[in-house]
């Protein structure tokens, strides 16, 4: 069994964020990485820290901020 690269991305603020932010290590395969990299480079999002961010935010969204409580 072939194993997947492993890359290591630093989540940093970007300048426009006033909120407190923190540095978050992650690491993904290199599959995501480069998805990330393609909604990057159409201009979807500004960079993977701002791709991650998002997706970050819609799956506690989803998954704990949801008004019906299970």
């Amino acid at each position: 069994m072939e194993l997947t690269p492993i890359f290591i991305l630093n989540l940093r603020p970007c300048a426009r964020e006033e909120e407190d932010v923190k540095l978050v290590t992650v690491k993904l395969p290199e599959k995501l990485v480069t998805d990330v990299d393609q909604l990057v480079k159409a201009g979807v999002y500004h960079n993977r820290s701002d791709a991650i961010r998002a997706a970050v935010r819609d799956l506690l969204r989803r998954e704990l901020w949801r008004t019906d409580q299970r």
